[in-house]
């Protein structure tokens, strides 16, 4: 900034003396246009992500800081700008996601929907703590914090706030891979304390349903992988630091069978599902000397990864802001080291029985918003018993169906005589 330059549109650097006055009106030159378009690039190439404010414009810098001073001055807006955003800034942000639209995007309107901290409710901030201690203790990720506070509390924290409420790292010990019924009991235990302590109306489900997901899709693979064996929770060594600056040792793949690695997110962002598959392609590659392909199998798809893995974006970027310099890395594209694939196409990958593990997964769906914790916490140990039981699976998993249609879902032993004893 000190040498005085700023940049047009083109990226190309012209000096503060040099620089012509730009016209911004519409009827006598293209550059509003030109702004606009060079936005929704930004945003489709990820150079941009889910929201933006004043300042982002400001930071930009070059045209679009001087398309901002044009168009939303505090006083005498000019006819132009009244007659193009008749609403001032909020018909900028329905303008621009009308032109994201196409490409399945969103943004959020910081400048309007997002209050800063003193001004969010009691409750809102007794929220946020929760979340805080489930993201210290690394039962949950920060942008799954963030995720979670926006689409099912309604909470949204801007970038800063985010920093402000999330600046400690997770805290990880190397430690055996818990069981999924030691994890639905771990989380359902610290929230229920931290439930009592705030007074706060919170449930775990959001987290359960997560584990319910990973429990049937590790059912379906040791149904499908039955004459191999399927590891759960392998725990590999790994030194990374994460895209909010913290750093971990380990990663935990979800599913192995031999050279295949599983990795399942019921919905996810962008950066969760890199974080996660680089550093597991990176920790099997220094484990076992071998460059593999990751399988995501997801609940819900994520617009901007879809969109990144539509285009195979190259994956050295990332890796090196996660600090994963790995020589596999160098040329390798996202559709070469990722295979992105959703359940239900998944399942169907097993023509004779795909369909029972489709059809308990709308089952779930139908039913995980009205049954109790204890419920759930049912469907998670049993899933995980039938899982690792690995004969009969789609007969055991039907009984558990029944059992969830029928509202007969009962205690720990009732799914140790039904579906086996889980496997150490």
């Amino acid at each position: 900034m000190g040498s005085g330059e700023s940049h047009n549109l083109l990226g190309n650097p012209q000096s503060r003396e040099q620089r012509p006055r730009t016209q911004w009106n519409p009827e006598q030159s293209d550059a509003v246009e030109r702004v606009m378009c060079a936005l929704v690039e930004k945003f489709r190439s990820r150079e941009l992500l889910d929201e933006i404010r004043p300042t982002t414009l400001l930071q930009l810098g070059g045209d679009f800081a001087l398309f901002y001073s044009a168009a939303f001055p505090r006083e005498n807006v000019p006819k132009w700008a009244c007659k193009r955003f008749p609403k001032g800034w909020n018909s900028f942000i329905e303008e621009l996601n009308s032109r994201l639209e196409a490409a399945g995007l969103s943004i959020l309107d910081s400048k309007r929907s997002i209050a800063p901290y003193r001004k969010l409710s009691a409750d809102a901030r007794d929220v946020i703590r929760v979340f805080q201690q489930l993201v210290d203790s690394a039962e949950i990720s920060i942008p799954e914090a963030v995720q979670s506070l926006r689409d099912d509390f309604k909470i949204q924290l801007s970038e800063s706030q985010q920093r402000t409420y999330f600046r400690q790292p997770c805290k990880i010990e190397p430690s055996k891979a818990d069981s999924l019924d030691e994890r639905v009991r771990k989380i359902t235990q610290q929230i229920d304390t931290l439930r009592s302590e705030l007074g706060l109306q919170f449930s775990p489900t959001v987290f359960l349903k997560g584990l319910i997901f990973e429990g049937l899709v590790g059912a379906f693979l040791a149904h499908h992988y039955r004459d191999s064996r399927v590891e759960r929770q392998v725990r590999m060594p790994i030194t990374y630091t994460d895209f909010e600056g913290h750093p971990h040792k380990e990663v935990y793949l979800d599913f192995r069978i031999e050279f295949l690695i599983f990795e399942t997110k019921l919905r996810n962002d962008y950066r969760n599902i890199m974080k996660s598959a680089l550093s597991q392609l990176a920790a099997f590659e220094a484990c076992t000397g071998r460059s593999i392909r990751l399988t995501i199998v997801y609940g819900e798809p994520c617009p901007h990864f879809q969109i990144a893995y539509d285009q195979n974006l190259l994956l050295i970027d990332d890796a090196n802001t996660l600090g994963l310099q790995t020589l596999s890395f160098a040329e390798r594209r996202i559709q070469d080291a990722i295979e992105y694939v959703s359940a239900h196409d998944l399942f169907a990958r097993d023509v004779c029985f795909g369909h029972h593990f489709t059809s308990a997964l709308s089952v779930f769906r139908q039913h995980w918003d009205s049954i109790t914790i204890n419920e759930l916490q049912y469907l998670t140990r049993s899933l995980d018993q039938i899982t690792a039981s690995t004969e009969n699976i789609p007969t055991k998993l039907e009984l558990l169906l029944t059992q969830l249609r029928e509202g007969r879902m009962s205690d720990a032993q009732l799914a140790s005589r039904l579906f086996g004893e889980p496997k150490e």
